[in-house]
């Protein structure tokens, strides 16, 4: 307003009602006066002139526009703990806005795009953001949102201070089960008890429970030598599942379990500021059945069974002494069998012993004949006497004539283990000479029994042919007598 000559008097002049601008624009400054108590408009030439009011976007705090907090700024977060913020964004504009929010990698926004915003609205949206290993390691996270009116073609943002993070903690362990026995899948249980020959199969896994990537991660089997290189672990993971595979030996029957030790190390270069590599050793130990049989079979020469077989379970280490069984008519090849000297190993043993027919009674052709049978029907009156020089004789089907064939001393035995695992029996009173292996007994022996029965077919064909001359003698004996 402009008061001509020279302005107001004392106590007049009018009031304003002014026009205001708050948002980014340009506008016609409008207003409107009253006169005050006894002013009276036609003692003043009064001209009103109205303006122009404008805001310009330059220099304006981006607090302002966009604001961005976090949701609990007194928790603590460790490496995959949420973190959530609020963004609150106002149209500063004079003018209905478009609104386009942009975070940065790794924050999801449940809304990112607002339109039709009305001059000096506020929108609301919420951000999401996981703390990494990096975040861990770099000690703080800080959070930016970008917010942009693509009408107008300008860009604030916000940056939020960092959430409260949690201090390194580097760690890994390892884990190993017996997973599978010769293929077949096994739940591991201190019950279980494997065998000489039986494949155990271990599943292997190494684990970050640490809140920081750990890298070059190596896994080893100290048992099997296998190794196998991970790499970078990420924090709180398990790796893929390793599996090796091992044969149960008589060396551990012997001990009486499997000891599988595995391993996992870190070495250099890992992504966190403790030097101390981290690792960790696991020891899953298997018992081993240490019982073992003993079977020993008792054939004659020819392969049949002459007496029941022998069987029994004796543990590893255990001495014993195994007496043949007294057959009938047949002599074993051994007496007995002891335990090698270190005791029952750690194999199932399989042993055959063999009898020999055994010829109790043969005829022997003595050097002195026999007594002839008297006549029948004497001439003479008086019975003749036995011939000069053939007293004491007998004829060949006496008794008397026959014996018992000496029994040869049978031996005793111990069992020998050799380095193949092939068993032999040595003779107790001559350890340095093992006995025959039970092919080559069972050879021998046969050739012995083929001997013995042509040797008693010859005697006894000698034996029919001197009883004929011998009848031959007594035929002509009672020829003479009854000449004489």
């Amino acid at each position: 307003i402009i008061v001509g000559g020279d302005g107001w008097a004392a106590g007049e002049g009018v009031t304003y009602t002014k026009t205001s601008i708050q948002n980014v624009g340009t506008k016609t400054n409008a207003f409107t006066y009253t006169l005050e108590g006894a002013t009276k408009e036609g003692n003043y030439n009064i001209t009103k002139n109205e303006g122009t009011l404008e805001v310009v976007d330059t220099g304006i705090d981006p607090e302002l526009v966009v604001d961005k907090v976090i949701d609990d700024a007194t928790t603590i977060y460790d490496e995959g703990d949420e973190v959530t913020y609020t963004i609150t964004v106002t149209n500063i504009y004079d003018t209905p806005q478009d609104i386009t929010l942009t975070e940065q990698a790794g924050v999801a926004l449940d809304q990112s795009t607002f339109t039709d915003v009305a001059p000096g609205q506020q929108v609301v949206a919420h951000a999401t953001y996981t703390i990494t290993s990096a975040d861990i390691v770099a000690g703080a996270y800080e959070n930016t949102v970008t917010v942009n009116f693509p009408e107008v073609d300008k860009t604030f943002s916000d940056t939020e201070g960092s959430a409260p993070i949690a201090a390194e903690d580097a760690d890994i362990t390892i884990t190993k089960v017996l997973s599978a026995i010769n293929g077949v899948a096994v739940t591991p249980d201190e019950s279980v008890i494997v065998k000489v020959g039986d494949e155990l199969t271990y599943t292997i896994h190494a684990i970050n429970n640490g809140n920081v990537d750990l890298n070059n991660v190596v896994v080893s089997d100290e048992l099997t030598n296998d190794s196998w290189t991970i790499g970078t672990l990420p924090a709180r993971s398990v790796s893929a599942a390793y599996n090796t595979t091992y044969v149960v030996s008589p060396t551990d029957a012997v001990v009486g379990y499997v000891r599988n030790t595995a391993r996992v190390e870190t070495t250099g270069d890992d992504s966190y500021d403790d030097p101390t590599d981290p690792s960790d050793v696991i020891d899953v130990d298997v018992k081993v059945d240490q019982n073992f049989k003993v079977t020993i079979h008792y054939v004659n020469i020819f392969g049949a069974t002459v007496y029941p077989d022998y069987v029994a379970t004796y543990r590893v280490g255990d001495f014993f002494t195994i007496v043949s069984p007294e057959v009938t008519g047949y002599t074993p090849s051994v007496a007995s069998i002891a335990s090698p000297a270190g005791g029952m190993p750690a194999q199932d043993i399989e042993l055959t012993v063999i009898y020999s027919l055994q010829p109790e009674i043969l005829p022997n052709i003595g050097e002195t004949p026999t007594t002839p049978t008297p006549p029948t029907t004497p001439t003479p009156p008086t019975t003749p006497g036995a011939p000069a020089g053939d007293a004491g004789a007998a004829g060949a089907g006496d008794a008397g004539n026959l014996f018992v064939m000496n029994e040869v001393e049978t031996p005793l035995a111990q069992m020998e283990v050799g380095d193949d695992g092939r068993v032999t029996l040595i003779p107790i009173d001559d350890m340095m000479t093992p006995l025959a292996n039970n092919g080559l007994g069972i050879l021998f022996n046969a050739l012995y029994f083929l001997l013995l029965i042509a040797s008693a077919v010859t005697l006894g064909a000698y034996s029919k042919s001197m009883k004929k001359h011998q009848l031959r003698i007594q035929r002509y004996e009672k020829q003479l007598g009854k000449r004489e």
